[in-house]
């Protein structure tokens, strides 16, 4: 007789497996620098486009 596993142990075992890859997985810190510094940056660029635009709201040419 066949044992039939529910497919809901099948996604667990699957969870499982995945969790056991990505666990072991470090970010390296150059790539952590660089994504922070990207985020800074666009993070200063969009309050300056924020401001600029309300500005031009308040006083439209």
């Amino acid at each position: 007789m066949r044992c039939i596993r529910s497919p809901s142990i099948h996604l667990m075992s699957i969870f499982v497996s995945l969790a056991e890859v990505v666990g072991d997985y470090h970010v390296p810190t150059w790539a952590s620098a660089v994504a922070g510094t990207f985020v800074l940056l666009t993070l200063a660029f969009s309050i300056f486009l924020v401001f600029e635009h309300l500005s031009a709201y308040k006083n439209p040419e």
